[in-house]
């Protein structure tokens, strides 16, 4: 369900209250202010995402697909099948799973582009639109690394760095590599990422050979990789 309120006392009494229940829709609200300080509220009420208007279709469709996707993965998890057992049921089948790798970028454009940088590596792909939607998908799934733009709308690179990494500290899990993507090529924007949470910095416009040496310090190459993947392509994410 995709629904367009203003009044967001409203939203809640007619929204959240009616389709409460075990098998609820999902519910995606399309706003024209940022409810990112209201982020809790969200939760608590029932709203699986909500977007700020004006909308892109592909901004919409990967909304829905993360509010599908994290749902599912936590009735997984509290089934007792974690993306980490699956991993190892893969593994005693013969076959390892590949590595997964989370893009974090407003502009589809961007994603686009990484994508076809990491075509032929072997690389498990997903994708978030900003960093609230990256912060979502962390908490249900597993990535190797995540690719993380600093400037977007909602909550940016910095903030959803911030929060992932504060997550690892509260559950206790292994530290995720997050590769900060900046257009800025300053030491003290680098600095600042760093402090934030990154691992290491790439500035933009990023090259195919730089974006994929910066993931392989941290991510093994998967061994059905193509022996092109290290090879230079004259466009850059901008």
């Amino acid at each position: 369900m995709a629904t367009d309120y203003s009044d967001y006392e409203f939203l809640k009494v007619e929204v959240a209250e009616r389709v409460g229940g075990t098998h609820r829709p999902i519910v995606v609200m399309l706003t024209s202010d940022d409810m990112k300080s209201q982020l809790a509220q969200v939760r608590e009420h029932r709203l699986d995402a909500y977007l700020v208007k004006p909308v892109r279709r592909a901004e919409l469709f990967n909304a829905i697909g993360v509010a599908i996707n994290g749902r599912d993965l936590t009735a997984k998890r509290h089934g007792g099948h974690s993306p980490d057992a699956a991993g190892m049921q893969a593994g005693s089948a013969g076959t390892a799973p590949a590595p997964r790798i989370l893009i974090v970028d407003d502009s589809a454009d961007n994603r686009l582009l990484v994508r076809a940088f990491l075509k032929g590596t072997g690389y498990e792909i997903d994708e978030a639109i900003n960093g609230m939607f990256a912060v979502e998908k962390f908490r249900a799934g597993t990535y190797n690394a995540i690719l993380m733009d600093m400037r977007m709308p909602v909550m940016d690179g910095l903030e959803a760095t911030r929060a992932i990494r504060q997550i690892e500290r509260e559950q206790n899990l292994t530290r995720t590599p997050i590769v900060a993507l900046t257009a800025s090529a300053l030491v003290e924007d680098e600095q600042r990422t760093k402090e934030a949470g990154a691992d290491t910095h790439v500035s933009k416009p990023v090259r195919k050979a730089v974006l994929l040496q910066a993931i392989a310090q941290f991510v093994e190459k998967p061994l059905d990789a193509l022996p092109s993947m290290q090879s230079e392509v004259p466009k850059a994410v901008a």
